[in-house]
């Protein structure tokens, strides 16, 4: 398909810019054989993101490191709140096994439900694209992941020992970037220095937080030992997904079932380690659906821009009227292909310029919302028809797509504005995730599984527990903190998954060390007694911090085939290209090759330009 090859196609003065440039391809470890070419791509490296770090508005990395503390603060609150809710039941603990991941996952689902629908009607959003059964399908995922999480944690952690959830626990990121690979289609390569040495880190922090418990024996860190230690090991691991009820079952079933059970024999050692691990991939894999969900039904301009460059491209000079130059300003006629679009688009983003917002015309924006027509509406609310195609896309400036009010020929995409989108994957998920939790009750009652010796004693416990809930001092407030905890992580790795999974599990491996040097601070929130030294969990977030600012710097020198792999992702969901153009497509990526196609190539039109229309002449329209 000739006009999505053409993504690929570079200029030969650009051609040999990017072979003149070292940093163009960090992703190959040949350049630091050379003689001090490898600290040269470093310092270079560094330069480059700290010009870009002084670019940024300062609104902007306000909000980012907003978000990275909403997430490490809210796993810091799951345990330290979940350590004093725990302390609130009877001693035998036998009542708050299930009760504690069952009751904070309605809670925190409640309070989604309420947050959408004061959303839903404070700013009347678009949901037409909540239509389409793909959302659904794959929000249904999302939430039996999360559940199927929650119950391998909860039951598996309690019979796990510490080290063994340590190790298993510092394979998030390794399971992140490979997910990523291969559903997120991420095409830039793995296989180098920066995320060798990246990796290496945080795997070493995640051990070193742990290494406390590497001198104890399986005793003190299985069976009923467990219970002492989940307030941070185990939870190391469970805030990484920044989802559900995984942490709260860790410490939760920890506490409880220790109490109840027996010695594991080696055997059932074996079966509950191998449990424990299956939940963590578990965990990314959920992340990759919430980033798919959002990846398909945001509102992206960048997309919208990108396709109707796609088309005219291929299209005589004429179609091309003139689109407006980023810096400048002035119209300039352009014919420099989709190659300046993604270009354009990786300077948007430089600038801190939105991704996610829609174009409203000035008339839109005054008029209320019930004197709306169903033209306005299409016009301006993202999950309208798009035509992609439209020529008149291409005439306006690049990030500003049109939209067009005929529904298009070959593509209807539905879109919501990011809030939404957000809002409606986290309550359905949470919801989801809270009927499948109360559903599983009678799993608590499974032979060598639960916890409880019959259905009617599970119901037992889960009522015993309600109970306590209502009654016990302080038990309600604890058990509201914790699930505020979860609402912030939940808010917090939404917006993080949509920029890089990989990058939010590093982010979430900081909760745990962090939390230790907390409770060091304040000893009296530490209520299980366990004391680790502080020199270990400093250590810790030091390897993970530097981890964490190398896999930053990589990604940012490789933004660029970054936006080429969301993009193609988009094409793909759309059924915008065919296979066969796709891997064709992601071998020029990967090895670095300026794939040119001559006229003899193939032509197959997927995408209908509609005739163009002047925006003034629309606006005038919709005037009338």
């Amino acid at each position: 398909m000739e006009h999505l090859l053409s993504v690929h196609q570079r200029q030969t003065a650009h051609d040999g810019h990017r072979n003149a440039d070292p940093l163009h391809d960090l992703g190959d470890t040949r350049s630091d054989d050379a003689d001090g070419g490898f600290f040269t791509v470093v310092s270079n490296t560094f330069a480059n993101f700290k010009m870009r770090i002084l670019r940024t508005p300062p609104l902007r990395l306000f909000f980012v490191l907003s978000l990275v503390l909403l997430l490490i603060g809210g796993n810091a609150t799951q345990v330290v709140a979940l350590n004093l809710w725990l302390k609130r039941y009877p001693p035998d603990g036998a009542p708050g096994t299930y009760t504690t991941f069952a009751v904070s996952g309605f809670l925190f689902s409640a309070f989604f439900l309420i947050l959408l629908i004061l959303h839903i009607l404070f700013y009347r959003p678009d949901l037409r694209f909540t239509k389409e059964r793909r959302g659904w399908l794959w929000l249904l995922l999302a939430g039996c992941l999360d559940t199927l999480n929650s119950v391998l944690a909860v039951y598996a952690a309690a019979h796990t020992p510490a080290i063994l959830q340590a190790l298993f626990t510092a394979l998030v990121p390794i399971y992140a970037a490979i997910f990523t690979k291969l559903f997120l289609k991420d095409l830039r390569t793995y296989h180098n220095n920066w995320i060798r040495s990246s990796f290496s880190l945080i795997i070493a922090g995640v051990l070193i937080a742990s290494i406390s418990n590497f001198g104890g024996d399986d005793d003190d860190s299985a069976g009923s030992g467990a219970a002492n230690h989940t307030g941070n090991d185990t939870y190391v691991w469970s805030a990484s997904s920044g989802s559900s009820s995984c942490s709260s079952g860790s410490s939760g079933d920890s506490s409880s079932s220790g109490s109840s059970r027996t010695k594991d024999s080696a055997l059932d050692q074996k079966l509950w380690a191998l449990l424990f691990c299956l939940s963590v991939p578990v965990t990314v894999l959920l992340n990759v659906t919430q980033t798919l969900y959002m990846t398909r039904y945001t509102f992206d301009p960048e997309f919208l821009a990108y396709t109707a460059q796609l088309h005219v491209a291929n299209e005589p000079a004429r179609r091309i009227e003139a689109h407006y130059n980023l810096e400048g300003g002035a119209e300039v006629a352009d014919h420099s292909g989709v190659e300046a679009q993604v270009e354009t688009i990786q300077a948007q983003r430089h600038a801190g310029l939105s991704r996610s917002e829609p174009f409203q015309s000035d008339h839109y924006k005054h008029q209320p919302a019930a004197n709306r027509t169903d033209a306005q509406q299409q016009q301006s609310v993202p999950s309208a028809a798009v035509d992609v195609g439209s020529a008149e896309a291409a005439a306006r400036t690049p990030m500003s797509p049109v939209v067009a009010a005929a529904a298009a020929a070959h593509a209807s995409f539905h879109y919501g504005n990011d809030t939404t989108v957000k809002l409606v994957m986290l309550t359905v998920e949470t919801m989801l995730q809270s009927l499948i939790t109360f559903a599983l009750l009678p799993v608590d009652a499974l032979p060598w599984f639960g916890t409880s010796t019959s259905v009617e004693a599970a119901w037992g416990n889960f009522m015993a527990g309600l109970d306590c809930l209502l009654h016990c001092p302080m038990n309600f407030i604890c058990c509201c903190l914790y699930s505020s905890g979860f609402v912030l992580v939940y808010l917090a790795a939404a917006y993080l998954n949509q920029y890089s999974v990989t990058l939010c599990s590093m982010v979430s491996q900081l909760g745990g060390p962090i939390t230790a040097i907390l409770l060091l601070v304040f000893p009296v929130l530490n209520v299980t007694g366990d004391m680790a030294p502080w020199y270990w969990s400093a250590l810790a977030i030091v390897a993970m911090i530097f981890g964490t600012f190398i896999y930053v710097l990589w990604d940012h020198q490789t933004e660029k085939e970054k936006i080429e792999s969301e993009l193609l992702l988009k094409m793909r969901m759309f059924n915008l290209c065919d296979e066969e153009e796709v891997r064709e497509v992601e071998a020029d990526v990967r090895h670095g090759r300026h794939h040119h196609r001559g006229s003899g190539g193939r032509s197959r039109n997927n995408i209908t330009a509609a005739p163009a229309q002047p925006r003034n002449a629309v606006a005038e329209e919709e005037e009338a």
